[in-house]
């Protein structure tokens, strides 16, 4: 029984752990998309 709950709630835990990462990392993920596009333009 504990595991089936486990198993229910996991997703939303995921979710809210991916929306606090998204949330603290954005400045970073922006970063990263800028050194991406500075990558793709030097090979192209």
């Amino acid at each position: 029984m504990l595991s089936a709950m486990y198993i229910k709630k996991l997703p939303y835990f995921l979710i809210g752990q991916i929306i606090n990462i998204d949330l603290i990392n954005k400045k970073t993920l922006v970063r990263f998309e800028c050194l991406m596009r500075s990558y793709r333009e030097q090979w192209n």
